[in-house]
């Protein structure tokens, strides 16, 4: 019930740094978030390509900082579960900095774009 209480929005006062999508969330989850938001503001636009020309496919390859490896990002559907082939996504499967990245860069493709489940 405490860690509850905590986690809810009136028990936080200092929310101005957290994006709305983040608010009420588990601390471990927001921490990483936050973590690769902040390694996603050095991916660039160039380096993200939507992989098909339908906008209503959630398929994206981005481009590695470190090396010339691109990494297949989907968001998932009804059925599916969002994934990326990134090692982070693979090991946490939370959202990895290639996700934050395409948020970033393509306005329509945003948290509210992963499929409910």
């Amino acid at each position: 019930m405490e860690l509850n209480t905590r986690y809810s929005g009136r028990y936080k006062h200092d929310k101005t740094d957290i994006p709305k999508y983040l608010q009420d969330k588990p601390r471990h989850f927001l921490m990483h978030c936050k973590k690769r938001i902040e390694n996603a503001n050095d991916i660039l636009p160039e380096q993200i390509k939507k992989v098909d020309g339908d906008m209503q496919s959630g398929h994206f390859q981005v481009c590695s900082e470190s090396s010339e490896t691109w990494y297949d990002l989907w968001f998932g559907s009804h059925d599916t579960m969002p994934r990326c082939s990134c090692l982070d996504f693979s090991l946490s499967g939370l959202p990895c900095k290639h996700f934050f990245a395409v948020f970033k860069h393509y306005p329509k493709w945003q948290w509210e774009s992963f499929p409910e489940k």
